[in-house]
């Protein structure tokens, strides 16, 4: 028993070896309530655990309803997973100039929010001449749900080789933020894109439920719980990131959720550009004009590497 318990938390096991050898003293009572306090705890903790666990898909696409969009996308794509549920892809370019350098594919965190983006982003991304193509988790932003992880990952995949297809390979970038990071960086596994930025991402998933947890202060008795046994799988940045692709994190100094002390330049094996005063929620706007500049330039480089070695589009 106590060694199935020291793979949950050996702290459990260390307090109740404590409180059974205070049994054979003299304050058995104390010992015995503290043993029960223990059992408690540790039901409590299983209990925590099994819920998290079962209802992991649903915390980590939460529903979101469509909200207005000042000039409404085109939808491009949809692409069908389970029970009804599907991945939107729509199109952002009415404000591009003609002279188009190239093709988005966006990622957002786990609660969406597609008409946040098109306010505060995508316009900047078109007047670069840039082309976004926003993806709508299944059950956010007018997409039938709901999530499942697994699907998720399957139609990401999916739908940055549409747009590699359409666009060209060194004329396509992905993006992703928070949890759209994790999501991004193993979309491109497959279809070497000419790179990927991600923005305010966690090294793993574990560690980002974590970040979440410690946001609510009710909540950050859950981030104790033993996450790899809650995890079916868990994701992270060095099993993502294809070692060829060129990659881009920028980080803010003051996240909380996603802390840059996280981030290990030599676990994730790519360059990490730090936001100064950045935090979760505004590391985005901070380093938009950077993070555009650093597309462009993947784009050229992707552009002119494929030129000098005689590759096709």
């Amino acid at each position: 028993m106590l060694g199935y318990l020291s793979a949950v938390h050996p702290l459990l096991v260390n307090m109740i070896q404590s409180s059974l050898r205070d049994l054979h003293g003299a304050n058995k009572w104390l010992a015995a309530l503290a043993l029960a306090l223990v059992g408690l705890t540790l039901a409590v903790a299983i209990a925590a655990a099994c819920l998290l666990r079962l209802a992991l898909d649903r915390l980590l696409f939460p529903p979101v309803p469509l909200q207005p969009v000042s000039q409404a996308p085109a939808e491009a794509f949809r692409l069908a997973g389970h029970d009804g549920a599907a991945m939107v892809v729509s199109r952002f370019d009415r404000t591009v100039s003609s002279a188009r350098q190239g093709c988005v594919v966006f990622f957002p965190g786990h609660d969406g929010g597609l008409a946040r983006y098109a306010r505060d982003l995508f316009p900047d991304l078109e007047r670069a001449g840039l082309v976004v193509y926003a993806v709508a988790y299944p059950g956010q932003d007018g997409a039938p749900g709901p999530a499942r992880m697994a699907d998720v990952r399957a139609l990401a995949a999916t739908a940055v080789a549409r747009v590699v297809a359409s666009c060209g390979r060194t004329r396509t970038v992905v993006a992703g933020r928070s949890l759209g990071a994790m999501i991004a960086a193993y979309a491109c596994a497959d279809s070497s894109p000419a790179g990927l930025v991600l923005e305010s991402t966690a090294p793993s998933l574990s560690a980002g439920i974590r970040g979440a947890l410690r946001e609510h202060w009710f909540l950050r008795p859950l981030a104790l719980l033993p996450m790899g046994w809650i995890l079916v799988h868990d994701f992270s940045l060095a099993e993502a990131l294809p070692s060829r692709l060129h990659v881009a994190i920028f980080q803010g100094s003051a996240d909380t959720r996603t802390p840059l002390e996280d981030l290990s330049v030599d676990a994730v094996q790519a360059p990490i550009v730090v936001v100064d005063g950045g935090t979760h929620a505004d590391t985005l706007l901070r380093a938009k004009p950077a993070m555009i500049a650093t597309m462009l330039g993947m784009i050229r480089g992707s552009q002119e590497a494929a030129a000098a070695g005689g590759e096709d589009d």
